[in-house]
């Protein structure tokens, strides 16, 4: 997908040093290129950032969001924040989920891309 130009990446705010998606906000619209997986991908789609969606949300603000949804997800994904504050506010809402009697899965950023690279790896592997 960033390679193609017929493509346009969307990040809604703000994106943390060192990460691909600061490397892909910051070099995309520049023709840059990113590593993902050990693999050099030139960046050819449009990059946008929509601004508004405040990255500072705390805890009670994102419990409250989840809370209040008409249907609440199965899943949940924490791609954002340092480690200890995603482990916290995994915990918050696996107690939210339970006290309202609702099944939630909560993976963490780490988890997620870990899972995300396994599954690259055995792909190419079977390829």
């Amino acid at each position: 997908m960033l390679n193609d130009p017929r493509h346009c990446v969307l990040f809604t705010g703000y994106q943390a040093a060192g990460t691909p998606g600061r490397d892909i906000q910051r070099h995309g619209p520049n023709g840059g290129w990113v590593m993902l997986d050990g693999q050099r991908i030139d960046i050819r789609a449009r990059v946008e950032t929509v601004n508004g969606y405040s990255a500072h949300a705390d805890q009670h603000d994102l419990l409250n969001f989840v809370r209040r949804m008409r249907h609440p997800p199965r899943e949940v994904r924490l791609v954002h924040g340092d480690p200890h504050a995603q482990a916290a506010l995994k915990a918050k809402l696996l107690e939210w989920a339970a006290g309202a009697g609702r099944s939630l899965e909560v993976t963490l950023g780490g988890d997620f891309l870990a899972e995300d690279t396994i599954r690259s790896r055995a792909d190419r592997a079977r390829a």
